[in-house]
């Protein structure tokens, strides 16, 4: 408070001191404050789910564009994981911006981020979009593209097993000829005696009929013996399925070798069973047998195929695949 003006007074130092504070409060104007500004922490947050959630379908599809065998590799590395793995990034980032987005709108304190926001908003759409389109790839469209692979690989097996066979039977058949024109070497033997010979009377009987030749019969036998041969082998094939079939429901796959299928121990030895040598290749999913005869035209005539289908093939003059028709067509 001011001291009363007295004639002759002089003010004190304190005086003048306290009222140089009260002018200079009561004069000087204030400068306005400007209000902090925060950066909202779920727009960050959904900024960087936003970006993760794009590294696995665009890692998915740079490897399918990029690589032939791209679908065909990735197949084998669980895609379904890989798709939900981006999803469950993916929603919380649009999830989050979305909120981000309110509480900022609101604007109860001075937020920023607006920016980041919308950043997240957009990479987590990308995001999820990618990964349905994928989810759908995987589901719908993949398995087709498997199934004409393994058609094509199996085709193309085929043929070179049908091409080799080919070849090796031409070449065996032109040994065989040149094998026949060989002459054997020439000896100088005495000469027979041109005297003919005398047969007693006693042995010669007009009445029976001249010995007939024997090469009809041995051919018949022979004919005989292929076809049970051939018997033989359907039936074994026949078992051959049935085993496969008990070893899928007991192991949950189809054996990959004859010494494996318990019902056939003893009784196809080595992969040779009546004139017949076996072959099986198993998966888990899938077997297929060729027979084919150990002496083509001796211990057998038709070539067997047989596959998880249980239809029973055969080709008559080379080895069967599950492009020739049933057995009995």
């Amino acid at each position: 408070m001011l001291e009363p003006y007295r004639t002759g007074y002089r003010p004190s130092e304190d005086f003048k001191k306290r009222l140089s504070e009260e002018y200079d409060r009561d004069l000087t104007p204030k400068e306005p404050t400007t209000p902090t500004t925060v950066i909202n922490g779920t727009a960050v947050a959904s900024l960087v789910l936003g970006i993760a959630s794009l590294i696995t379908p665009m890692f998915i599809l740079l490897w399918i564009l990029l690589s032939t065998t791209g679908p065909i590799l990735i197949a084998d590395y669980s895609p379904a994981a890989l798709i939900v793995s981006g999803v469950l990034l993916s929603a919380p980032a649009v999830f989050i911006g979305h909120l981000s987005m309110e509480r900022i709108n609101r604007g109860l304190k001075k937020q920023s981020g607006a920016g980041l926001t919308i950043g997240g908003l957009s990479t987590g759409y990308v995001g999820l979009i990618l990964c349905i389109l994928l989810g759908c790839y995987f589901a719908f469209l993949l398995p087709a593209q498997m199934r004409d692979f393994e058609r094509g690989v199996k085709e193309a097996g085929d043929k070179i097993e049908r091409d080799a066979d080919e070849s090796l039977n031409r070449l065996t058949g032109d040994i065989e000829r040149h094998a026949k024109n060989i002459q054997p070497p020439s000896f100088n033997l005495p000469k027979p005696s041109q005297k003919p010979l005398k047969v007693p009377s006693v042995l010669v009987n007009p009445s029976q009929p001249a010995l007939q030749p024997v090469q009809q019969p041995v051919r018949q036998d022979l004919s005989q013996a292929i076809r049970e041969n051939e018997t033989r082998v359907v039936e074994a094939l026949k078992e051959i399925v049935a085993a496969e079939e008990s070893t899928l429901a007991a192991d949950g796959r189809y054996a990959g070798s004859l010494q494996s299928l318990a019902p056939l121990k003893g009784k196809i030895t080595g992969n040779a069973f009546s004139g017949y040598r076996f072959s099986l290749m198993g998966s888990s999913n899938k077997f297929r047998v060729n027979a084919a005869p150990e002496i083509p035209g001796e211990t057998g005539q038709r070539y067997f195929y047989v596959d998880e289908t249980g239809v029973i093939r055969s080709n008559p003059s080379s080895k069967a695949s599950s492009l020739d028709g049933p057995l009995g067509n």
